[in-house]
């Protein structure tokens, strides 16, 4: 069973990047800026970012289908 959420929130982007809290909420900000101006219909959801999004951008995840 997968647990994982749709969007990441900032204690997530503190665990993975080792960054404050207010350091994570800015890269959140500036992840869904990107976003929102790659797909300008995408939802968002403030203080999180997609998922599949954060780890294409984080270069996290290269092929989505396989865990």
């Amino acid at each position: 069973m997968n647990t994982e959420t749709m969007y990441v929130g900032a204690a997530e982007v503190m665990k993975d990047w080792d960054v404050s809290k207010p350091k994570a909420y800015q890269m959140i900000r500036e992840l869904n800026e990107r976003l929102k101006q790659e797909y300008p219909k995408a939802l968002m959801v403030s203080g999180k970012i997609n998922r599949r999004y954060y780890e294409e951008a984080c270069l996290m995840r290269r092929e989505y289908g396989q865990s």
